[in-house]
């Protein structure tokens, strides 16, 4: 589900504990950060991927992928 339908509403198909894969490239996605006290409650395992894992999505999330990409 995309993080702005989320907020507005679409959490309702969301049931307590449910693992949540978030994606965002900097980590700081408004969208995203906005969601993360509401996953908490639910207790929901949260994942990341992020490019920039001193991000706040990255130091809030249970588990952190790091897909940073170096420029060449």
């Amino acid at each position: 589900m995309h993080a702005a339908e989320a907020i507005h509403g679409d959490l309702g198909i969301y049931n307590p504990g449910d693992p949540t894969i978030l994606i965002s490239k900097s980590g700081n996605t408004e969208e995203i950060v906005k969601l993360i006290p509401i996953l908490k409650e639910f207790k929901s395992p949260i994942i990341a991927i992020v490019g920039n894992v001193d991000s706040f999505i990255a130091k809030n999330a249970d588990i952190i992928l790091n897909a940073t990409v170096e420029k060449k």
